[in-house]
């Protein structure tokens, strides 16, 4: 199944590319902190679902299953974020695209969303949904829709880490020298110099 919902995100990547850029300027345009109501949130994370061929009849089970009351996430984003590596659902990267599909359909598991029935494109759909809510479509303190980049966020603390990795590797020791050329006079050792190496919708 996996391999099929991996063929579906790659030929439909420039769409859910599309279609995760509109849900981010909606959520941002209608924030909690813009004066959206929580009805009107609900039907537009309704709304998405339908676009992203989620049937209808399931949508209200998998905001309940994802969704505290104030639209916050923690579950969800705490079962992707702790497995290891990148995670984005259109990065060019194939193996990025798997290693990510595998990650939020656990984490949406996990998490408590029943997914017994779900055809590839609906799974497909869940992943895109799932990349959505970690890239601010949810609640932190200062209501939904204004919430950090988590997907940006373990992309540059993947790539700090290489760096730092890189200079570290990078790093030649050279041992000290001393040297004494006369019994009278003192030995001299020269020290290394410490080197700090830093870790539109419309309304509806």
């Amino acid at each position: 199944m996996n391999s099929k919902i991996q063929t579906i995100v790659t030929n439909r990547k420039a769409t859910y590319s599309k279609s995760l850029n509109t849900f981010s300027a909606w959520s941002t345009k209608k924030s909690s902190a813009n004066g959206a109501s929580d009805k009107y949130i609900r039907n537009m994370l309704s709304q998405m679902l339908k676009e992203l061929r989620l049937p209808s009849t399931k949508v209200n089970s998998i905001i309940n299953s994802l969704f505290m009351r104030d639209f916050g996430a923690d579950k969800l984003v705490n079962n992707v974020w702790k497995n290891p590596g990148v995670f984005d659902i259109i990065s060019k990267d194939p193996v990025i695209r798997q290693k990510t599909i595998e990650n939020y359909l656990n984490a949406l598991k996990v998490s408590g969303l029943h997914m017994t029935g779900y055809d590839a494109v609906q799974l497909a759909g869940l992943c895109v949904f799932t990349q959505f809510i970690l890239g601010g479509g949810r609640t932190e303190l200062e209501g939904f829709g204004v919430s950090s980049n988590l997907i940006e966020k373990r992309k540059k603390i993947i790539k700090g880490r290489k760096l730092s990795e890189k200079k570290n590797n990078n790093v030649t020791i050279v041992p000290s020298i001393i040297t004494a050329f006369e019994p009278d006079e003192e030995k001299t050792e020269e020290k290394l110099e410490q080197i700090d190496v830093p870790d539109s919708w419309e309304d509806l």
